[in-house]
This record gives structure tokens, sequence and C-alpha cells, in this order.
């Protein structure tokens, strides 16, 4: 059975570090402020009372934004986050699901949009950067996925403005 749980903090620093290159990630401190303010959940995915993964997102206005989600190297390839997704797409039924991919420039980055898209998620080819996370970090060039629908012409412009006013406090180009 799957849960979506406030996990064990340490654990759940532990996978997402590990699994996330650094310019990808925020700092413990921003995240546990996120947390303390209400604007991000950082949850553990427990399947039969073990946590095999976390997930961060944020429910905003108009979507549910999936900030975070890893497995942890030891429990993948038991397609927990094809689980995962499928749960999470239930409990959000009546949202739209956005979350950010890296431009598919090598296999890897190819197999974890391949992985998305089994997961009934739609590829948006339109360019999105992400501001740097930390301070001296790099833009990242990314890619918006979106479920249920498909938001490259008709909704890509709102979730850019809401992921740069809201996400990374930023205004919009």
């Amino acid at each position: 059975m799957i849960t979506i749980t406030d996990g064990n903090f340490d654990r759940l620093w532990e996978i997402y570090t590990s699994s996330f290159p650094l310019d990808e990630q925020r700092s413990q401190k921003d995240i546990l402020q996120l947390i303390s303010h209400g604007q991000l959940q950082f949850k553990g995915i427990e399947i039969d009372n073990n946590i095999v993964g976390l997930i961060a997102f944020r429910v905003l206005d108009k979507f549910v934004y999936i900030e975070y989600l890893a497995i942890a190297e030891e429990a993948r390839g038991n397609g927990f986050g094809k689980k995962i997704m499928s749960y999470f797409t239930q409990m959000y039924k009546h949202y739209c699901i956005i979350l950010e991919v890296e431009a598919p420039s090598n296999e890897l980055q190819k197999k974890r949009i391949s992985f998305y898209e089994q997961c009934d998620f739609h590829y948006n080819a339109t360019h999105f950067v992400q501001p740097p996370l930390q301070k001296n970090g790099r833009e990242v060039d990314m890619r918006l996925m979106s479920w249920p629908i498909k938001i490259e012409d008709t909704g890509f412009d709102m979730v850019k403005e809401t992921l740069l006013n809201s996400v990374y406090n930023l205004v919009a180009e």
C-alpha cells in the first residue's frame, strides 16, 4: 500500500541530495523555510511501511507543481515510481499537474522523459529556464511536462509566469 507521509526528514534529505544534481537542489535551509511557511510539501513515499522515496510539491492556484520526485537508489527498478505517479494523479485528479525535466540531451534525460510519458504526462517542448536555486548556481535548460493535458499551446505562458513568480520568486519576462 502506498502512502504519502511526513517521513523522517534526515532520510528524505539523504534521498534528495543523492538523487539530484547540485544545480537542481535547494539548500536545506531553503527547503526547511519553504516547509515552515506552508509553501512546499516535502513528503516521504511509503510502501508497506518503508520509505522508498520522496515527493516535494506545491498546490498552487491553478495547478499542482511537482518540484521533486525521487526513489531511493536501493528501491529503484521495482515500479515504485509508476505506482506513486498513479497514486498522486488520482489524489489530484481535479488539477492539472506540472513538473520539470531537463532538456533531452543525453540518454538518462530521455529515459526520464519516457518514464513520465509512460505515466500519461505530456512533454511540452517549449523552452523553460530554471533559474539558479543557490548562490553562484547556474540556470538549467528544462522542459515542462503536464498531466492530464498538454499545455504547450494554451497554458504554457500562465504556467511559466506562475512558476517564476510563486516557485522561483522572479518576475516573468
